[in-house]
């Protein structure tokens, strides 16, 4: 993301359209993709995702916080998820992680 910013902002004449294959893959963040979709903006990009619609309308907004909010919901529960399963095979004697 960091060297599709950095070409953007190389071509300021040039008005690009970004894809996203899914919202989820925009960001897992809800604050991060608020200013990602900012930045975005700023660099005159436009971001299209083929499973939703950017809108910008109040309502168009509203939705797409609430799903940005959802991606980081998931993404906190998978950690969750993870450390409470790691921590019991610690427990149950299996060494997890790679050889030294």
């Amino acid at each position: 993301m960091v060297a599709s910013l950095a070409f953007l902002r190389a071509q300021p004449d040039e008005n690009f359209v970004v894809i996203f294959d899914n919202l989820k893959r925009f960001s897992r963040d809800t604050e991060f993709h608020i200013k990602l979709r900012r930045t975005l903006s700023d660099v005159g990009a436009t971001p299209e995702c083929l499973n939703f619609r950017f809108e910008d309308t109040p309502e168009g907004e509203f939705i797409e916080t609430i799903m940005a909010a959802k991606g980081e919901l998931e993404r906190r529960q998978n950690r969750r998820q993870v450390i409470q399963k790691m921590s019991a095979r610690v427990k149950q004697g299996y060494y997890l992680f790679a050889p030294v």
